[in-house]
């Protein structure tokens, strides 16, 4: 995968297409399209931590353990993330620092988990403290005031960089924590959906995607795992109750075993070429819908080139093959006779194009020869041939008199 410029993506747009409500992008080695529209968001309630310690080494580690089994609220007690690293001038005890982010549907379990959190993870951590990094939050979490019951009445009250914190005695010191910690309404959700063409090329979009997170954006967290989440999940479940359940219409290896496919595959390609087939040799003379997917829910532009190729396939299978005095050619056969050949014949030369059906999209090389032209997929050869569509077509206008009895017929219903 080519390395691009993040900072000047626009010069890379070549389009958006309403109807798929797609942004098109184009790069020396590939072509991308983002939808405008997949983003999974959500209202949840968010407490932010500054964790500090002696040494980066043990900030670190208390952050990693605060955050753990917390990658999604649907079958975690919360979602948290580390957001970053903090300089020790920028920390109100001048050592180095971890900020992290805590998740979830209330306020009340917010607080909870992060009692839970802060006093199982970073208080046990070595050598740390926790600060709150909300401070201008107006609702306020007694967070550090639960915690102090673990000194058994040695705890201390005191005030450290103008705010009321709490000296936990512990078996290296005292544990610093602030006595109570910012709450605010914040945003969760905001993932993307990758399609690539294997898992090496979608694995490293991913990575490189995280990294462009991390560089770019302030007060975030990922909570699952890098960044990434393979099990991207549907609500509910088709079989088992269960709150979530494996994206089976997005499965590459359940192609093919499902009957609602939302991509333009193999599978989508062969339902709606025996769907056509069926209706046509059924005396049906018009085929509509062409394109859809998801059962009618999703349209592909894509898969309208592809089932052009197949109408055409269809429609040349309808015709037929006539049995006259001319297709027969019994005195070419004659005249060629049994060790002979037909490629040189006339009346060969005059039906070889109009009788065999001839692809425009469908592959017919050889394996080798695919591979040397770049062993492009069906999809990827339809969304060339689309691209080359949609920037050099030019409808024919209509004849006038068309146009103005269209008019005059629009008019007589205002």
């Amino acid at each position: 995968m080519t390395e691009i410029d993040t900072n000047d993506l626009n010069k890379h747009v070549v389009g958006y297409d309403e109807k798929t409500q797609c942004w098109k992008l184009s790069f020396r080695t590939h072509s991308l399209e983002i939808q405008n529209t997949f983003a999974e968001m959500f209202g949840m309630w968010v407490g932010r931590v500054l964790i500090t310690a002696k040494n980066e080494r043990w900030a670190s580690t208390a952050a990693r353990t605060a955050t753990g089994f917390a990658s999604s609220i649907i079958m975690s007690p919360a979602e948290a993330g580390v957001e970053r690293d903090v300089q020790p001038e920028n920390t109100p005890d001048g050592r180095p620092g971890v900020l992290v982010q805590i998740y979830h549907r209330t306020r009340i379990d917010l607080k909870a988990q992060m009692v839970l959190r802060i006093g199982q993870c970073i208080m046990t951590c070595p050598t740390t403290a926790a600060f709150d990094a909300l401070p201008e939050a107006k609702r306020r979490l007694k967070v550090g005031r639960s915690l102090r019951l673990f000194g058994d009445g040695f705890q201390k009250k005191d005030v450290f960089a103008d705010k009321r914190i709490w000296r936990i005695p512990v078996m290296e010191g005292e544990f610093v924590v602030d006595d109570n910690f910012g709450a605010a309404k914040a945003i969760a959700g905001g993932n993307l959906i990758i399609m690539a063409r294997d898992i090496s090329s979608g694995l490293q979009a991913a990575e490189n995607s995280v990294k462009a997170i991390i560089s770019n954006s302030e007060e975030v967290v990922m909570p699952f795992p890098g960044g990434v989440c393979r099990s991207g999940s549907k609500a509910g479940s088709l079989k088992y109750k269960l709150k979530a359940s494996t994206n089976h219409p997005f499965c590459p290896k359940l192609r093919g075993l499902t009957d609602d496919s939302q991509i333009p595959d193999g599978q989508a390609t062969f339902e709606a070429g025996l769907i056509t087939f069926l209706a046509a040799i059924g005396g049906a003379n018009l085929n509509h819908d062409v394109g859809y997917l998801d059962f009618g829910r999703t349209g592909s532009l894509e898969m309208v080139v592809i089932m052009d190729e197949v109408i055409d396939q269809v429609k040349r299978l309808l015709r037929g093959i006539p049995v006259d005095n001319e297709t027969l050619a019994l005195n070419v056969i004659h005249e060629v006779g049994p060790g002979g050949h037909f490629l040189t014949e006339d009346h060969t030369a005059r039906h070889i194009r109009t009788t065999q059906w001839r692809p425009t999209l469908i592959s017919r090389d050889g394996y080798d020869r695919w591979k040397e032209s770049g062993a492009l997929t069906l999809r990827e050869r339809a969304r060339k041939k689309l691209s080359r569509i949609l920037e050099s077509h030019k409808p024919c206008p209509l004849p006038i008199d068309k146009t103005q009895s269209i008019n005059s017929r629009v008019e007589q219903f205002r």
